[in-house]
């Protein structure tokens, strides 16, 4: 089950899923301990266009996904070469 965490700006964030119950204090204060409350500029742009603070970030972390995967199939072109 999803956890999540709201930061002081009002923000709801959406916690990994490695986040348990059991571990859920001790993960939402570092999550709290890290967080940098200046907006993403992407992320900003998104909700404007009128997607929830969710979707926006799901979209962003997905887009990295695919980057990191695109840059992995890379690497490993090159070696298999």
């Amino acid at each position: 089950m999803a956890k999540y965490v709201q930061t002081s700006d009002g923000i709801i964030h959406t916690l990994p899923d490695t986040v348990t119950d059991a571990n859920y204090e001790l993960e939402k204060q570092t999550f709290l301990d890290s967080y940098n409350s200046t907006p993403d500029p992407e992320v900003t742009e998104l909700i404007a266009g009128g997607m929830s603070q969710a979707e926006a970030e799901t979209l962003i972390e997905q887009e990295l996904l695919l980057l990191q995967t695109k840059k992995l199939i890379d690497c490993l072109e090159k070696i298999a070469k």
